[in-house]
C-alpha cells in the first residue's frame, strides 16, 4: 500500500511452511572468536612440542659422539659385571638341578624282595613283561631277571602286528639327547638305553602291556603337572587379622576370576596385620561355592612388586597389581599375578572423545561429572595404599622406621610408549622396577632385575619401527625353556627409540642394536652350550657389540662408501652383477669401434641435420648386415624341400 515490494509473492511454497531463522550478529561472532581462540591453542601447544623436540634433536656431532662413547663405554663396564653375575649363577644352579633331575627317576622299590609276587610269574626263570599299575612301573626280563622301569622313564611305546604272524612291541625311554634329560646331570661315561623291542606269537600279553603303558602315561602326565603346581606353591603362615578395622576397599573386582566360565567375581579387599585378604560378595552366581573358595589370603613378604595404576586417558581401570615371590593357588590353578581393579561402567563416554556437539552444556556437565567421579575414586585408592605401606613391615628389623620390604610402584604416564608384546598393540609404562601394561589380559610385566640383555631390533636409518627383545637371566639355568627366557615387544615407533633407551639406560642392563630380527632361542642354546668359551671371551659384547660398533661408530668415511655401496647396488640391479656389466659394456665398446671411429660416435660438434644423415646411413648399414646374416645362415636345398614338400 506504501509502495513497498513484496518479493515472497512469486516463492513456490505456502507462508505457512516458510521458515526463517534471525541470529544475532553479536553472538555469531562470539562463537566464531571461541573457535579461533581454541585453534590458536591447539596450533600453539603444536608449536611448543616441536620445538622441544628440536631442542632435543639439536646437538652437535660432537656432542652425538661424545654421548655415544659414554655410552658404549657404560655398557662395556656393565657387559663386564654381567659375565661375571652369569658365572656365579651358573655355579649356583648346577648342583640344584642334578639333584632334582635324579630324583625324578627314582622308583619305589628299594630292594628285589619289595617286587609284586607277579613280577617273578610261576618259574624262577622271568620271560614274560608285567606292569605294577599301583607303582607305575613295568617290569622287563633282562637274563632272565626282573628289571623295573617307571613310567616316567617311558618316552613311548608302539605295537605292531606282524603280516607272518605274531607281534612286536618297541618301548622308547628316556635317554641324554633323547628330548627327556640332559648329559649334564649325569656321568658321561654312564651307558642309558634308548629302546627296548619285544617279539612273540601270542600277542595277547603284549597288547595288555601297550594298553597299560599308555594309562599309565596318561595318568602320570596328570599327576605331574598337579605336582608341578602344587611344588611351585609355597606354604604361607597365616594371616593375621586386624581386630580393628583397616584399610578396606569395597566392591573390587579380582583376577584371575575365582568364578567358572570367565564371570567376574566382585567382592571387598582387606590391608590386615600380615596380608590382604580378599573376600567375594555372595550372590545368586557363586551360591554354590565354598566358604574357602570365596577368600584369598595374600602375605605381605610373599609381594615383589605391588602397582597402582590410576585412571587415565587411555584407560578408566583404577588397578592394584601384585606380582608375587611365589605363586598361589586361585580357582585349582597355581599364579604369580594378582589384579584387583574397578571398572567405571559409566566412563564409556570418556572413552569416545567423539562430541557430537562440542557446545551442548548437558555432555559438558556429564563429562565433569564422570571425572570427578573417577578423581575421588582415585584418590580412595591413593588412600588405601598410603594406609597400608605404613603398616608393612620394615626391610631391616633393627630400624623400624626405615625403608618397607616393598614400595607402591606407580607407572610413569608421560612415558609411555605403545608396542605390541602379546600380538596385540597396547599401552606400556615405564616405572622404576618394570615396564608394565596392566590394563588389558593376559597382562605383560618385564622385571628389570630378571633382564639379562636387551637389544633393539630393526634400528635402520628412516625406519618407521623397531621391536624391543628382553633375554632373561635365566636362561643361564640347566634345563630352563629357552621359549620362556626372552620376550619380545614388537612394532614400537621409531620416535619412542630415544625415550626407551633413556629408561633403560638408567638400569644395569647392558644394551645393543642391530637392523635384522635375531632368532633368540637357537641363540641361547648355543650360548648356553659354549657358555665358557663365550664368557671367557666377553659375553654378550663378543657376540653383538662388535656388530653395533661397527653399525654406530663410523663417521663420514663410511657415509661415502655407504653411497658408493648404493650407487653399486643400483647399477646391479638394474644391469645384474658388476662383472656382467663390465663384460656387456667391454664388448659393445668393441663393436663400436669396428663400426667407426670414435670422432663418428660422438655427438659433439655435430648439428641437427648431420645427425640425421648420420643416423640414416647407421640404420642402412644395419639393415644391410641383417640381411646378409639372415641368407647365410639358411641354406638354399632345406629351403627347396620344405616348399615342394608344402606343395
Amino acid at each position: 500500500s506504501d509502495g513497498a515490494e513484496c518479493l515472497t509473492e512469486a516463492a513456490a511454497r505456502k507462508p505457512k511452511r516458510v521458515q526463517w531463522n534471525l541470529e544475532n550478529d553479536d553472538e555469531e561472532g562470539k562463537k566464531k572468536d571461541d573457535k579461533k581462540t581454541a585453534s590458536k591453542k591447539q596450533i600453539a601447544q603444536r608449536l611448543a612440542e616441536e620445538e622441544k623436540r628440536k631442542k632435543q634433536d639439536k646437538m652437535t656431532d660432537a656432542e652425538r659422539k661424545a654421548d655415544r662413547e659414554q655410552f658404549d663405554k657404560r655398557n662395556e663396564e656393565i657387559g663386564k659385571q654381567r659375565v661375571e653375575d652369569q658365572k656365579r649363577r651358573r655355579n649356583k644352579t648346577n648342583d640344584q638341578d642334578i639333584s632334582q633331575t635324579v630324583k625324578k627317576q627314582t622308583t619305589d622299590y628299594t630292594e628285589t624282595d619289595d617286587y609284586p609276587s607277579k613280577a617273578f610269574g610261576h618259574s624262577k626263570t622271568y620271560t614274560q613283561l608285567c606292569v605294577d599299575e599301583k607303582a607305575m612301573t613295568l617290569f622287563v626280563p633282562v637274563n632272565g631277571a626282573p628289571v623295573p622301569f617307571h613310567v616316567s622313564c617311558i618316552r613311548n611305546a608302539n605295537f605292531q602286528q606282524q603280516p607272518t604272524g605274531g607281534g612286536v612291541l618297541r618301548i622308547n625311554l628316556n635317554a641324554p639327547g633323547g628330548g627327556g634329560l640332559s648329559i649334564g646331570h649325569f656321568d658321561k661315561k654312564l651307558t642309558f638305553l634308548r629302546e627296548i623291542s619285544f617279539r612273540a606269537t601270542d600277542v595277547a600279553n603284549l597288547q595288555m602291556v601297550h594298553k597299560s603303558i599308555a594309562d599309565m602315561r596318561k595318568l602320570y602326565t596328570v599327576a605331574e603337572k598337579e605336582r608341578q603346581a602344587t611344588a611351585e606353591v609355597e606354604v604361607q603362615p597365616d594371616l593375621k587379622l586386624n581386630p580393628n578395622r583397616g584399610p578396606r576397599l569395597q566392591n573390587v573386582r579380582i583376577y584371575p576370576n575365582l568364578q567358572a566360565r570367565g564371570r567376574k567375581t566382585e567382592g571387598d579387599l582387606e590391608a590386615h596385620l600380615n596380608g590382604f585378604r580378599f573376600t567375594a560378595k555372595k550372590d545368586k552366581n557363586n551360591a554354590s561355592m565354598p566358604a574357602a573358595s570365596r577368600i584369598v589370603d595374600i602375605i605381605y613378604k610373599n609381594i615383589k612388586h605391588a602397582f597402582y595404576q590410576p585412571s587415565n586417558k587411555h584407560s578408566t581401570l583404577i588397578i592394584l597389581h601384585l606380582r608375587l615371590r611365589a605363586p598361589i593357588m586361585i580357582n585349582k590353578a597355581a599364579h604369580k599375578d594378582v589384579q584387583f581393579y574397578l571398572e567405571i561402567e559409566d566412563g564409556e563416554s570418556l572413552l569416545d572423545n567423539r562430541r557430537r556437539n562440542q557446545y551442548d552444556k548437558d555432555e559438558i556437565e556429564d563429562e565433569e561429572k564422570q571425572r570427578k567421579i573417577l578423581s575421588k575414586l582415585d584418590k580412595e585408592f591413593k588412600n588405601f595404599c598410603d594406609r597400608t605401606h605404613q603398616q608393612l613391615p620394615a626391610k631391616n628389623r633393627s630400624d623400624p622406621e626405615g625403608d618397607k620390604i616393598w614400595d607402591w610402584d606407580i607407572p610413569y604416564n608421560e612415558l609411555m610408549f605403545q608396542g605390541s608384546p602379546k600380538n596385540q598393540m597396547v599401552e606400556l609404562f615405564p616405572s622404576v622396577n618394570c615396564i608394565v601394561h596392566l590394563a588389558t589380559k593376559p597382562v605383560f610385566i618385564a622385571e628389570l632385575d630378571e633382564i639379562d640383555m636387551v637389544y633393539y631390533e630393526r634400528v635402520t636409518p628412516g625406519g618407521g619401527n623397531f621391536d624391543l627383545a628382553f633375554i632373561y637371566k635365566k636362561f643361564i639355568d640347566p634345563g630352563a625353556k629357552l621359549s620362556e627366557c626372552w620376550e619380545r615387544i614388537g612394532t614400537i615407533d621409531m620416535r619412542y627409540l630415544d625415550s626407551v633407551r633413556e629408561v633403560l639406560q638408567k638400569s644395569t642392563i647392558p644394551q645393543f642394536e642391530g637392523v635384522t630380527t635375531m632368532a633368540w632361542s637357537a641363540i641361547l642354546r648355543d650360548y648356553a652350550k659354549n657358555f665358557d668359551d663365550i664368557s671367557a671371551d666377553g659375553g654378550w659384547s663378543v657376540l653383538l657389540g662388535n656388530d653395533s660398533d661397527q653399525e654406530d661408530g663410523g663417521g663420514e668415511e663410511e657415509e661415502e662408501d655407504e653411497d658408493v655401496d648404493f650407487s653399486a647396488k643400483e647399477s646391479g640391479s638394474e644391469y645384474g652383477s658388476g662383472d656382467e656389466s663390465s663384460d656387456e659394456l667391454s664388448e659393445a665398446s668393441e663393436e663400436d669401434s669396428d663400426d667407426g671411429s670414435e670422432e663418428e660416435l660422438s655427438s659433439e660438434g655435430m648439428d641437427s641435420d648431420e645427425m640425421e644423415e648420420w643416423a640414416a646411413q647407421d640404420d642402412k648399414k644395419q639393415q644391410e648386415d641383417e640381411k646378409k646374416r639372415k641368407r647365410d645362415d639358411s641354406p638354399p636345398p632345406k629351403a627347396k624341400k620344405s616348399k615342394s614338400g608344402k606343395k
